[in-house]
């Protein structure tokens, strides 16, 4: 039972993982709204996105609230960044000067890099930060800035089955066309699309970007140099355009252990875990390092389809865990 038609088209990742039931002969169907049933009358499975019909309720709210998240882990050892809930803006500068550095300005509740401010010290900046996250919810995060490159670690079952380098959206100069120009064209890539289709987004024009160009001293009326790489977001997060690059192979011992327990720690059965590192190849005890959160329904095209490396069967691996020696190197004798 495959029917699609009925409840709608499905997104790529959605048909990633109804493809990975059908090559074990799991019978599947589409409910609509990214929902799957999976399996047999009276002994079906149920998907959301990537939220299994065994995902901790408990685990996903402690890891949808980002403090609670920090405090958790931080209470079994694992790194994590520094945090401080502020509540005005001038709360905010204040746990800003508490930091060395530069900080994080987020929600406390929100996810796909909505509301985020990375890498601000200046108390205007922090203001301005802090008006954007608290526009998204009561509760705004003033976090220490780890140093180190973005990388998601996708954890199923307890185990690490990809990972994967995150850049933010950016445009290269070529000495003619201004950025607007360049991110036209960019969006015209037919990986892209607004609506989660394709494994890339379109490039969103907002005040982030704005923003984001205005600490580079740039416009989008600006024509960047040839070769210059402008950022466009600081946030790197496929929702706002940004790309990925597989580096699972590359993963340090040390690190896989410390998201497969950030994994156990909250309680999810298919986690996303948020990793700074300057260095994913190398321990933090060497370089450091930390989670700056976890995700509880985390996206999956990033490893299907990676701007750059090797794609990673990740439905397939959740659907495993859901149906467990139904993989297609089963033996059918014991099947």
């Amino acid at each position: 039972m495959t029917h699609e038609s009925r409840a709608g088209r499905m997104r790529p990742d959605t048909r990633a993982l109804a493809d990975a039931a059908e090559k074990r002969g799991i019978p599947w169907e589409y409910l609509g709204d990214l929902h799957l049933r999976l399996g047999e009358p009276g002994a079906y499975r149920r998907l959301y996105r990537t939220y299994t019909d065994r995902t901790s309720h408990l685990g996903w709210v402690i890891a949808r609230d980002k403090t609670l998240t920090n405090r958790a882990l931080e209470e079994v050892g694992l790194p994590v960044p520094r945090q401080a809930i502020v509540l005005s803006a001038e709360e905010a500068v204040q746990a800003g000067a508490e930091f060395s550095g530069s900080v994080v300005v987020k929600p406390r509740s929100e996810d796909n890099g909505v509301g985020i401010t990375v890498g601000v010290s200046d108390p205007a900046d922090i203001r301005l930060a802090f008006d954007a996250a608290s526009a998204h919810g009561a509760g705004v995060i003033v976090e220490e800035r780890l140093d180190g490159e973005d990388f998601r670690l996708l954890v199923v079952g307890r185990r690490l089955v990809a990972a994967a380098r995150r850049d933010a959206a950016s445009v290269v100069g070529d000495g003619t066309r201004t950025i607007r120009e360049l991110v036209d064209a960019e969006n015209r890539d037919p990986r892209r699309s607004p609506d989660r289709q394709t494994p890339l987004q379109t490039i969103v024009i907002d005040g982030d970007l704005a923003t984001t160009l205005a600490r580079q001293g740039h416009t989008l009326d600006a024509i960047p140099a040839a070769g210059e790489r402008v950022a466009l977001h600081a946030a790197k997060n496929l929702s706002l355009g940004g790309t990925s690059e597989d580096v699972t192979d590359r993963v340090h011992p040390v690190v896989r252990r410390i998201a497969e327990k950030a994994a156990e720690t909250i309680g999810l059965d298919v986690a996303g875990v948020d990793y700074i590192t300057p260095d994913i190849a190398r321990s933090p005890d060497d370089v450091g390092g930390g989670i700056c959160e976890v995700n509880p329904t985390p996206g999956i095209r990033m490893h299907l389809w990676p701007s750059a490396g090797e794609p990673r069967d990740v439905a397939g691996a959740i659907i495993d865990l859901l149906f467990p020696g139904r993989g297609p190197d089963r033996d059918p004798d014991l099947a």
